[in-house]
């Protein structure tokens, strides 16, 4: 679809995808979702400066292309020192341990794509480590953890995702959707309905105020109720154009049940 855009001239925006499909030297192609490489550099850069100085251990798998990928990201800032742990089975609480100080808080970096092992490896590190508090960084994909929003879990875990949407249920707009999709649907709207609302009326004030070649004018956020989409190009090591991508990557921080983005 990209290189059809191309081709033709017409804007192609992936709003849910973070995953580039090898697209090169297109104006026309943006990704709302930050790419994996984007996301982690973003991880880096926290971890960096709220812990300088700081080992940090890294729990990683190597079962499947995206966790080599996200491995493969993490590892690449040279100013962290890390403690690595390969997790292609479960580690045990001996193994975990090795990795750990266990009289003070931890900073610990999953590249774990998979939602549910992660979740499995998490619970572990609660239970086998329950008077030990760990600062976790994990992939964007982790949003679909539902014990991560349980209340009274992981009560000695922080766990920090990188988000592109942040929603704020007090605002106006929200209430709207809420009010919406309740009436319309009789329950409750998820994050994913939030995003999409804010991305139809952003793209729809763009559309409307500049016409169909509107990528000119991406700065113009005004009409994104929730998130402040910051689109930019993306350009590889030799300075050559790929697309365009929104770099607006926020952190989601969950503990015991309750979330905060910033």
């Amino acid at each position: 679809v990209a290189d059809y855009a191309r081709k033709k001239k017409i804007n192609f925006v992936s709003a849910l995808a973070n995953n580039d499909g090898g697209v090169r030297n297109n104006k026309y192609f943006t990704a709302l979702q930050p790419s994996l490489k984007s996301q982690c550099r973003r991880i880096m850069n926290e971890v960096t400066n709220k812990f300088p100085g700081t080992y940090v251990s890294l729990l990683y798998r190597s079962t499947s292309e995206e966790n080599e990928n996200a491995y493969r990201y993490i590892i690449g800032n040279d100013e962290i020192v890390f403690k690595q742990r390969q997790c292609n089975t479960l580690p045990g609480k001996e193994e975990l341990a090795t990795l750990f100080d266990l009289t003070k808080p931890n900073v610990v970096i999953v590249p774990i794509m998979e939602a549910g092992f992660a979740d499995t490896l998490l619970r572990k590190l609660s239970k086998d480590f329950p008077t030990t508090h760990f600062e976790i960084y994990g992939m964007p994909n982790w949003t679909t953890i539902k014990s991560l929003r349980k209340e009274n879990t992981f009560q000695n875990l922080g766990v920090n995702i990188p988000a592109s949407c942040s929603i704020d249920l007090t605002a106006p707009a929200a209430k709207y959707v809420t009010h919406q999709y309740k009436e319309f649907f009789g329950g409750k709207a998820t994050e994913p309905v939030y995003c999409a609302y804010e991305t139809m009326m952003w793209y729809a004030r763009l559309l409307t105020q500049y016409g169909t070649m509107f990528n000119t004018n991406y700065s113009d956020n005004t009409a994104a109720p929730f998130t402040k989409f910051n689109i930019r190009q993306l350009r590889d090591a030799d300075g050559h154009m790929l697309y365009n991508e929104n770099r607006n990557i926020m952190m989601t921080h969950f503990e015991g049940g309750v979330s905060r983005t910033q």
